[in-house]
This record gives structure tokens, sequence and C-alpha cells, in this order.
């Protein structure tokens, strides 16, 4: 199996990320609606599956794939190198794990046909608790991934621990979903009272 993803790895690099990618994550929020109890509840919802699909082909996987190989590869050419592996955790705390985390809730509201202010309003209330959660997981994986990957297989090796990690993160996106939906309710309600007060003050009641 090795042999042949590395085959596929050497002919069409990014390709084959972003079919891996995809099948993680579309695995990975099948499982999250399996444990959230969503199957119980709705049943399946295969537009949150294909949500996810794509946030893992077409956005994660091309920017880790530039950020991995293109760029730390790059700038830490010399694997052997003292430190090393403590300077690419560094970068990738302080660089792509703040950016992919925005990237992340961005696509949850723009997929669910959110707005900018909505986009403005998740970041607020979301992104320091997906940064809190992400300190948890990633520090410990990714100085595994930059001391023993060998870094052509290091957006793989990221792929694997995205699996359970996108399941998280689908969580995430179902609840800024539902939040969303939360926002539209109240608009809704609030533009109802606004209406019937208009139409008391137009058409005042006879006594």
């Amino acid at each position: 199996m090795l042999r042949l993803y590395d085959r596929a790895l050497s002919a069409r690099p990014i390709l084959t990320k972003v079919a891996t990618s995809s099948l993680l994550y579309t695995l990975g929020d099948c499982l999250s609606q399996k444990l959230d109890g969503s199957l119980e509840k709705s049943g399946y919802d295969p537009l949150r599956t294909l949500r996810m699909t794509l946030y893992g082909g077409v956005l994660f996987a091309p920017y880790s794939h530039l950020w991995y190989v293109k760029i730390l590869g790059r700038v830490f050419k010399n694997p052997a190198a003292k430190n090393v592996h403590w300077k690419k955790l560094l970068c990738d705390q302080t660089f792509f794990g703040p950016s992919v985390n925005a990237l992340f809730l961005t696509w949850s509201v723009v997929s669910n046909q959110g707005s900018l202010e909505d986009v403005k309003s998740t970041m607020q209330e979301r992104y320091l608790g997906l940064v809190k959660a992400n300190l948890s997981v990633w520090p410990a994986a990714m100085y595994f991934n930059f001391k023993f990957i060998p870094v052509k297989y290091q957006v793989l090796y990221v792929n694997c621990v995205v699996f359970a990690w996108s399941t998280f993160l689908s969580v995430q996106a179902t609840k800024t979903a539902s939040g969303l939906d939360t926002v539209v309710q109240s608009e809704s309600s609030l533009e109802g009272v606004v209406q019937s007060e208009e139409t008391e003050n137009e058409h005042p009641p006879t006594t």
C-alpha cells in the first residue's frame, strides 16, 4: 500500500494529497455524525460531509502541501541540522496553525451561506477556543512529524492525525451552522416584531 502511495506521490504529489485528504475528511465527518448523535436525530447529512470533503481536498491539502513542502522544506533544507525539528515546530505553530484554524472557521461559515459579518462574529466567538483545542493535539503530533517523518510523507502523516482531528472539526462546523440558523431565526423573529409594530402604528386600534 505504501509503495502504491509512494508511486502516486512521485507522479502527482498534489493530486495524491488532495485525494488522501478528501477521503480522510469524509471518513472523519461520517464518524462524527455517528458520535454526535446526528444519525439518530435527523439521519445522515450528505451535504455536511460534502462540505468537509471539499475543505479537506480543495483547501487543506493544497495549503498543507505548500506549507510543508514548498515553504518549510526549502527554509530548512538540512533535516539533520541541530534543533531543526524545534524550529519547524515553532514556525508551524506560529504561522500555519493559526492560519489554518481561521481558514476552517471561514469555510464553515461561507459553506453554510453565511455573510462576512457572520464570519467576523464566528471568529470572535470560536477562534480562541479552536486554537486552544489545536494546542492540545498538534504540537506533540507535529514534533513527532518533524523529527521522525520524511518530508515527502509529512502531509500523509498530518492527514492520518487529521482523521481524528477532522471528527472534532466536523462537530465544530455543525455548531457553526447551528449558530447561523439561530441568528437567522432571531433576525426573522425580530423582523416580525418590527412589522407588527409598524402595522399597529399605521392602523391604531379604535375604541
